[in-house]
Parts: C-alpha cells; sequence; structure tokens
C-alpha cells in the first residue's frame, strides 16, 4: 500500500475559499490492487474546465469520480480553485491496472485520480472536501470511493460549497419523481424488497408501481455476496443511493456498480479495525470548521459504504427459527373387537 498525503480546508459555499494559512493533511490510500501510478509526472498548463485539465504536452486530463452540480454557482468556483490547486504544478496520474477500461472517457480524455504539488495534494479530495464537487464513481472507476464518500459527507453535514443551496440536497423517495432524467442522490427506508426473473428491487412504500424504486442486475448478484450483503434483506434499512433517475414504474435507479449504494448505519455498528474511510472521516472531524451545531452526546449516523475497500460490512443476521407450539399426542381410539356368532 503506498501512501500520498492531500491538503484539506472547507470553505462557505458564499465566501472566498482562504489561501493564506496552510492547511492539514488528510492521508490518501493507493489500492495497488485496482491502480498505478504513472511512472512519468504530468505538469498542468491550464483547466479547461471545472472537472478538465490541459497538459503542457497538449493532453486533457478528466478527474474521475466527480460531479459538478448544474447550479449556475458551483462550477464557476470549482474551475477557480482547480487553477489553483493544478495550473503550472507537477501532477502525478493514477489510472486502473488495466489499460482497456477505465483511462479514457467517450470525449477520448484520460481520466483518473491526481495528486499535485510538493505536498502531493489530492485533487478530488480537496473538491469533495470544501462542498465544490460531489461523488459520482463509474463501474470502471470506483477506487477510493468509500475514502470520497466519506469526505463527501463531512460537507454535506456542514452545509459547506454547493451543500448549502436547496437545490443540491439529497432526493427523498417522495421528490425524486421531480427530478426525472437527471443525476440524484436518493435516502430513504426501504420499505419492502423483491426479486424477479434473478434481479432485486428495493420499493420504498406500498405502492410499487408508483413509488421510488431501484434494481439491482443479476450480473451484480456475485459482487454483493462477495461482500456478504444480501440485498433481499435490506427491508428495513435507511440507505442512500446515487445514480442517474428515470421512470420506470415511477422514479426509478438501476444499479451498475455496488459503491452506488450506502447504508445507513449507527455508531452500535462494530467493526473488525479502522477503514481508510475512518482514518479520513477522524482527520476531517479536526480540521474542518463547525459550520453548524452539533452536541457532543449527539446520535449521530456514519455511513457504510457497499464494496468501498476495507469499510465494514453490514451483515444482517438471520431471525432465530420460531418453534411451533408442539400439541399433545392423543392416541387413536380403538374400536372394540366384535365377536362374529358361528354360522350353525
Amino acid at each position: 500500500m503506498l501512501i500520498g498525503w492531500t491538503s484539506s480546508q472547507a470553505a462557505d459555499a458564499v465566501s472566498t475559499l482562504p489561501t493564506e494559512k496552510p492547511t492539514p493533511t488528510i492521508p490518501y490510500a493507493i489500492d495497488t490492487k485496482r491502480e498505478i501510478r504513472q511512472a512519468a509526472p504530468v505538469r498542468i498548463k491550464k483547466t479547461v474546465d471545472a472537472n478538465a485539465l490541459l497538459s503542457e504536452s497538449g493532453e486533457i486530463y478528466s478527474l474521475t469520480g466527480l460531479d459538478i452540480p448544474d447550479d449556475n454557482d458551483t462550477a464557476p468556483k470549482t474551475q477557480k480553485r482547480l487553477s489553483g490547486l493544478t495550473e503550472g504544478k507537477k501532477c502525478t496520474l493514477y489510472q486502473t491496472r488495466s489499460d482497456k477500461v477505465g483511462r479514457i472517457n467517450r470525449m477520448n480524455q484520460i481520466v483518473g485520480q491526481f495528486t499535485c504539488g510538493k505536498d502531493e495534494t489530492w485533487i478530488q479530495g480537496i473538491l469533495l472536501s470544501e462542498g465544490l464537487a460531489r461523488v459520482r464513481t463509474t463501474p470502471e472507476n470506483k477506487t477510493q470511493s468509500a475514502a470520497m464518500l466519506a469526505l463527501e459527507q463531512k460537507a454535506r453535514d456542514r452545509k459547506i460549497g454547493l451543500w448549502a443551496l436547496p437545490m443540491n440536497a439529497v432526493f427523498t423517495p417522495v421528490t425524486a419523481a421531480q427530478h426525472a432524467n437527471s443525476f440524484g442522490i436518493v435516502e430513504g427506508t426501504v420499505y419492502a424488497t423483491s426479486q424477479n426473473r434473478n434481479a432485486i428491487f428495493l420499493n420504498f412504500t406500498a405502492d410499487w408501481k408508483t413509488d421510488f424504486s431501484i434494481g439491482i442486475p443479476a450480473t451484480l448478484r456475485k459482487d454483493f455476496a462477495r461482500l456478504r450483503i444480501d440485498p433481499m434483506a435490506l427491508k428495513g434499512k435507511t440507505i442512500r443511493v446515487r445514480g442517474w433517475l428515470r421512470n420506470y414504474n415511477g422514479p426509478y435507479i438501476e444499479l451498475d456498480h455496488a459503491e452506488q449504494l450506502e447504508i445507513i448505519a449507527d455508531k452500535s455498528t462494530t467493526s473488525t479495525g479502522p477503514s481508510a474511510a475512518a482514518i479520513v472521516e477522524k482527520i476531517i472531524e479536526s480540521t474542518l470548521p463547525q459550520n453548524t451545531p452539533s452536541s457532543a452526546g449527539e446520535n449521530k449516523q456514519f455511513m457504510h459504504t457497499i464494496g468501498g475497500k476495507k469499510t465494514q460490512d453490514i451483515i444482517t443476521p438471520e431471525p432465530p427459527p420460531i418453534e411451533e407450539p408442539k400439541l399433545p399426542e392423543i392416541p387413536k381410539p380403538v374400536a372394540p373387537s366384535v365377536q362374529r356368532p358361528l354360522n350353525r
């Protein structure tokens, strides 16, 4: 495991981001099994937009794992911050180990995770922690999903950056219907689960024909089984899902990778050890400003990412078998023998 470091600071959505003070660092854990570091450094010439960089050699790079909402406010601030973090600096690109998937997007841009500068500042981590982007992984690029979701969660809790704008609030199963044909994040409690032709469906009300639902295709069953997660046992669980919202018997998101789904767990959930996301969360807690009041005794909720590297698994225990009460055995009545008269 290679360890890099990245800076973190938070800023209010309507204020100028401070740059004078040095900021603490957040660890960046590189998944060497799924990710490689580019040998030659990339020197960035300028930003193309809020999510793309132009190198001095003429290549265009895209930051994987991010989504910039179309709210006419976030993108200009994100691009300005991105310029300060990357322009004129040597950067390191991290890409998938496979050269066949996840390295080039449909616009022929080179995609990956970036660290820049002498401190190897993790660019995705900075933008997420300051509320200047939200997480949007893909099946080909889902490394660092647990750490990125933890950074996003902290920014959302503090209502900084894009999370200070009502239009970017997490949808409920009811409000999801108003945002069809767009990327969105929906949070709610699963009312029921069902299965049809090996696909699993999570419904959020009794009316499955009109309510919000999530589809888990049969192709993802192995992924969930490897994580020891049974989607059919998610009834009653509060979950958060992100993806493309469309209409299919009501608002609907179909998963194409497991990291789109988060289970919201309470503090009582135990784990075998601290995960990468937990380490990031602890550091952010001590570095980012508290923009919203909180109580030390408050029963906070923590996030569990299905499929994140070294995240704790939530396994729904099988209910104990219900023993049927045993009725006393009643012997069958035996008819008295009748002695037939002898024929005379």
